[in-house]
C-alpha cells in the first residue's frame, strides 16, 4: 500500500507542471493559498478558460501543457514504447481508432455480475446522480441513464487492469503529447423505450479538455448501431481537417457552425448521418476517440446497454469532474447503524478503497496518471 509521501509526490509534481504551463500562457496562479488549494484553483481556472475561450485557442493551450511535461521526472513521462506510430498518426488524422477487444466477453460478464449486486443510481455519472433506483426497470421513463458509485465500479474485476495497461497509456500519451491525466472512469446504462437524449444522443462535442482521448468499451453486446451503437465523424476533432473535408465534398457550410453553435446537432446530422463511422460489436469491443470530435450515441430499442468510459486529458478539469467518494452516504440512518453487522457500511467502503489502491500499479508513472483517483481512494 502506498504511503503518505507517495500520495503527496504526484500533486506536487502536478502543481510544478501546471505553473510552468500557465506561466507560458501569461496566467498568474493565485497567491497566498496552500499548494493543494492553488492546484485546485489552477485546474478550475483552466476549466473556465476552456469553457469561455475561443475554440481556436485549444491547440495553443494543449501545446503549452504538453511542453510543460518537461517539469516531470523521466520515470513518469517516459513511455514504454508499446505503441505503433501509425496508430497515433491515424488518431491525429481521424480522431478515432478501433482497438479491438480490450476485454473478453467473459471478463465483460464478470463486471456485469459484480455490478448486479451493487446499488443503482439514476444518472449518467455518480457525482451528478439523482438518487437510487431499485432496478433498471424502476428508473423513471424521463431519465435516460443509470450508473453505479465510484467504489462499486472501481472494485469491479478487470477494470483497473485494462485502464492501467502501458500500451493504453502509451497510445494516449502519443496522442496528447504529454503524460496523461485520468479524469473519468465511469460506466453507465443507456436505457431503451424512451425518447432520445437531446444532448448525448444527437451530434455534439465534449468540451472537457484542451486535448483529450477516451476509451469506450462495450460491456454488453451491441449487434447493430440502432441497438445502442455510436457514431463518430472522422476528422471532426480538428478544425483544419474538417474544413478541408467539407471543401473537398463541396459542402457550402461555415466551419464555425460545426465548431461552436446551436446548429451543431441538426447540421451535423444533415451532413454526416450517412458517412459517420459506426461503432458496435461484441462485449469487450473498444473504440478510442477524441471526444471533442462530433459524435453521438443511439438510444437502444430493446434492452439496456452498459458502456465503460475511460477518459484521459492534459489536466483535471475541476469545473466539470469530481472523483470524491462519500463512503456510507448511500445508506439511510438505520442502515448505517446496522452496516457494521453486515459488512456493507463505511468500514466496508474503506476496505474496498484499500483493495482498489492495491490493484493500481505502484510505479511513478501510474501514481501520477491516476493521482486523482489515488487521492479520492486515500481520503475514503
Amino acid at each position: 500500500m502506498r504511503g503518505p509521501s507517495d500520495r503527496a509526490a504526484a500533486p506536487a509534481l502536478d502543481l510544478s507542471r501546471l505553473k510552468k504551463a500557465t506561466a507560458s500562457l501569461g496566467y498568474q496562479p493565485p497567491a497566498g493559498v496552500g499548494a493543494g488549494r492553488q492546484l485546485q484553483r489552477i485546474n478550475r481556472d483552466l476549466g473556465e478558460r476552456l469553457a469561455r475561450g475561443p475554440a481556436r485557442e485549444r491547440a495553443a493551450v494543449a501545446q503549452a501543457l504538453a511542453e510543460a511535461d518537461a517539469a516531470l521526472p523521466a520515470d513518469i513521462r517516459t513511455p514504454h514504447g508499446g505503441v505503433q506510430a501509425a496508430d497515433v498518426e491515424r488518431l491525429r488524422q481521424t480522431g478515432c481508432l478501433d482497438l479491438g477487444s480490450l476485454l473478453s466477453g467473459g471478463q465483460a460478464g464478470d463486471i456485469q455480475r459484480h455490478l448486479a449486486a451493487k446499488p443503482l443510481l439514476v444518472g449518467r455519472a455518480p457525482d451528478r446522480s439523482e438518487g437510487q433506483a431499485a432496478s433498471l426497470e424502476a428508473v423513471p421513463s424521463d431519465r435516460h441513464y443509470a450508473c453505479h458509485g465510484h467504489l462499486d465500479l472501481w472494485s469491479s474485476p478487470h477494470l483497473l487492469e485494462v485502464a492501467s495497461q502501458d500500451k493504453v497509456l502509451d497510445l494516449v500519451q502519443g496522442y496528447l503529447g504529454c503524460t496523461p491525466t485520468l479524469y473519468a472512469l465511469n460506466a453507465f446504462w443507456a436505457l431503451p423505450d424512451r425518447p432520445a437524449d437531446p444532448q448525448r444522443q444527437s451530434f455534439h462535442r465534449d468540451l472537457e479538455d484542451f486535448r483529450s482521448l477516451a476509451l469506450f468499451t462495450l460491456l454488453t453486446p451491441v449487434e447493430a448501431p440502432e441497438e445502442g451503437g455510436h457514431y463518430y465523424v472522422e476528422g471532426s476533432h480538428d478544425a483544419a481537417i474538417l474544413e478541408a473535408a467539407l471543401r473537398a465534398d463541396g459542402a457550402d457550410t461555415k466551419i464555425d457552425y460545426l465548431i461552436s453553435s446551436f446548429f451543431i446537432p441538426s447540421l451535423a446530422m444533415r451532413l454526416f448521418h450517412r458517412t459517420a463511422r459506426h461503432f458496435h460489436g461484441q462485449a469487450g469491443a473498444t473504440l478510442c476517440a477524441d471526444p471533442y470530435g462530433l459524435h453521438r450515441s443511439v438510444a437502444p430499442r430493446q434492452r439496456p446497454q452498459l458502456l465503460l468510459e475511460i477518459r484521459f486529458g492534459t489536466f483535471f478539469n475541476e469545473r466539470l469532474f469530481d472523483m470524491k467518494i462519500a463512503v456510507g452516504a448511500r445508506h439511510g440512518l438505520l442502515q448505517r447503524a446496522l452496516a457494521p453487522l453486515f459488512g456493507n457500511g463505511p468500514s466496508s467502503g474503506r476496505e474496498q478503497a484499500r483493495q482498489i489502491l492495491q490493484r493500481l500499479p505502484a510505479t511513478p508513472r501510474h501514481r501520477y496518471v491516476f493521482r486523482h483517483m489515488v487521492r479520492a481512494l486515500s481520503a475514503a
